[in-house]
């Protein structure tokens, strides 16, 4: 949703991690979802909606894009890691698994390796590689799809691309 708000193409994960690269993490204090309270649950509802504002009140500052990519990736990347890692401290966690989309930002597995080796009994962190690091939302369709028999006869539904402005 931030990628969007940006102008960014689709998927905005890694377009937004491409342009935070260039941009400083520290240029824009963003709210750090739900890290004050003590459950491991995740909203960024507030972070986006904090971008959101931000451009309606200075629409100037889309100029910046690069900063207010990298400042956005790092509340992100912030709230996951802390959250993260309380629980695995907490629960005495040997391993740590970063899945689904968001486990092709390398700033989030950087953070996540490094605040790791921080604990008193560090977990070893994993990964799968970036191209198999996928949205749900792909596995959701494609198990609806064979739950349903709609898929094509042949094997041509592998490689359809996904649009996320498509009408229901």
């Amino acid at each position: 949703k931030g990628a969007r708000l940006l102008g960014l193409p689709y998927p905005g994960g890694p377009h937004l991690a491409a342009l935070a690269e260039r941009g400083d993490p520290k240029s824009f204090a963003f709210p750090r979802p739900m890290l004050q309270d003590q459950t491991y649950e995740f909203s960024f509802a507030g972070l986006k909606t904090s971008l959101l504002y931000l451009l309606k009140d200075d629409p100037q500052l889309i100029k910046r894009k690069a900063d207010l990519a990298a400042s956005y990736e790092a509340a992100i990347v912030d709230v996951l890691a802390a959250k993260t890692l309380r629980a695995a401290r907490e629960f005495g966690a040997k391993t740590i698994f970063v899945a689904g989309g968001v486990a092709a930002n390398q700033k989030l597995r950087r953070e996540m390796r490094e605040r790791a080796k921080l604990l008193p009994t560090p977990p070893r962190v994993y990964a799968p590689e970036e191209n198999l690091s996928t949205d749900n939302a792909v596995m959701v369709a494609l198990a609806a799809a064979i739950t349903t028999s709609r898929l094509p006869p042949n094997d041509s539904w592998l490689h359809l691309d996904a649009d996320a402005n498509l009408a229901l």
